[in-house]
């Protein structure tokens, strides 16, 4: 190692040639980091940080998170980045709208959010909950598929929706 720092022999921080670094708060620690930064509270097991990774959080047999903190009022998130734009993929906290937003694609296009019990999809469907229901709300039609009658096919049951005028309609399930 270029740089051991211990504490009362735990090694608290090792840097090793090639610039990657070992953070650690507990004893016994890898003798070698995982990625360019590995942040360590434990060990995960027989199990390592894929090749190119840059970051690598290990925390044993507790709970491990990634913590974005920030004010209210604000985004937080994970960008995904490539030649074609810093941006290319997101997920997004929305701290004002209390929800989850997913982007992706050259123009960055949401595709997916999510909020209070709702998902809405980029190409104007929402799937959502309100009073034990479940709704399906399309810019479209919802379509099921194609059926030819057989004579041997008898009613065993219904799905009762409703239109959306409010009323009540049977879906009849043939076998």
């Amino acid at each position: 190692p270029i740089l051991s720092l211990r504490d009362g022999g735990v090694v608290r921080l090792l840097q090793l040639d090639g610039g990657k670094v070992l953070l650690a708060d507990a004893a016994s620690p890898p003798s070698s980091p995982d990625s360019l930064l590995h942040l360590w509270s434990g060990s995960a097991g027989d199990v390592a940080a894929p090749a190119g990774t840059l970051l690598t959080l290990e925390g044993g047999s507790s709970d491990t998170y990634l913590n974005i903190l920030a004010q209210g009022g604000v985004e937080t998130g994970l960008l995904f980045g490539d030649p074609s734009g810093s941006n290319i993929g997101r997920l997004i906290y929305n701290h004002d709208g209390d929800r989850f937003d997913f982007w992706m694609g050259p123009t960055s296009t949401r595709r997916l959010r999510y909020s209070a019990g709702a998902f809405a999809f980029q190409e104007e469907t929402t799937i959502s909950t309100t009073g034990g229901d479940l709704a399906l709300s399309p810019a479209g039609n919802v379509k099921f598929g194609a059926h030819s009658a057989i004579g041997a096919e008898t009613v065993t049951g219904y799905i009762t929706i409703k239109d959306s005028g409010g009323a009540s309609r049977k879906l009849a399930v043939v076998s």
